[in-house]
């Protein structure tokens, strides 16, 4: 008369029936006065090995899923520029405030197992009022400027621990721009204001990392770093924040710094704004 093993081996044929593998009567032992003990062992063993398996599958489907994550962000950077003139000057974050001026960011971002796409957007439309004297007739009385930067990329996770990643990436990044100068003429030359106005835009190719460093249940550190050139001399993305995790969305505080050298035959020479950033991230 055959009778079954342990609680133990009831136990595993149990997790081994909810995960749906097939379970024969090859896999029940008898006593061990019935049956060898190292039968009985290889057995159990083998069945531990099929449950690994399944669990193995279960993590790799769940891996595959398409994640689909939305960062929005407001910006308010300080904005420091210099002219194809040798002309600097800046709009600040005081300009920003007062002029109720407007910086916003997305980043869309798709994941699918170890890749991931992202397109990063800002828009920025920003002045300022100060004066500063260009010649001794002629007056620089206010920068307004208008932009959009469009980054699309895909990247390869190449680390994975928990809320904790690194992605190394690859894509490019757009910009046009249209800075509009105010000027102001002074006597003796026939007092009045006109303004110039030049639109621009320019495509380069970028590499980078980006990542989250997770700090426990609730806190992390999120990252990214990227650098390229193509139509401008050069170009340098960088952002460093922390993120609070609720159930489905996340808040964060963050800093970002961007700066373009476009050279000497451009709407604007370099073009530079950074300051803290402050938004939320929604996880579908």
């Amino acid at each position: 008369m055959v009778k079954y093993c342990s609680s133990l081996k009831c136990y595993l044929l149990a997790a081994a029936r909810r995960r749906g593998i097939a379970v024969i009567d090859y896999f029940i032992c008898a006593r061990v006065t019935e049956l060898p003990l190292k039968k009985c062992r290889s057995n159990i063993l083998a069945l531990l090995l099929a449950l690994v398996a399944a669990s193995s599958a279960t993590f790799s489907v769940a891996e595959e899923e398409l994640q689909f994550t939305l960062p929005i962000y407001a910006w308010v950077p300080n904005y420091d520029f210099e002219l194809p003139s040798g002309q600097k000057g800046e709009i600040t974050q005081d300009d920003i405030l007062s002029n109720l001026d407007l910086a916003f960011m997305a980043q869309p971002r798709l994941d699918k197992g170890r890749w991931s796409l992202v397109v990063d957007f800002i828009y920025m439309d920003l002045s300022n009022k100060d004066r500063s004297q260009l010649l001794p007739f002629l007056d620089l009385r206010q920068v307004q400027l208008q932009e959009y930067v469009i980054t699309p990329t895909v990247g390869y996770q190449v680390y994975s621990s928990g809320r904790s990643y690194v992605d190394i990436y690859g894509g490019a990044r757009y910009i046009w721009i249209e800075p509009t100068l105010k000027f102001q003429r002074q006597p003796p030359l026939q007092p009045g204001s006109f303004h110039e106005s030049e639109s621009a835009d320019q495509w380069d190719g970028i590499v980078g990392v980006r990542g989250n460093l997770s700090l426990g249940t609730h806190w992390s550190i999120p990252y990214a770093a990227d650098a390229g050139t193509g139509q401008s001399d050069y170009v340098v993305n960088l952002m460093l924040g922390v993120a609070y995790h609720f159930s489905s969305v996340d808040a964060v505080l963050a800093y970002r710094y961007l700066d373009y050298d476009f050279g000497d035959d451009w709407a604007l020479k370099t073009a530079t704004p950074s300051g803290p950033l402050l938004g939320v991230v929604f996880r579908f």
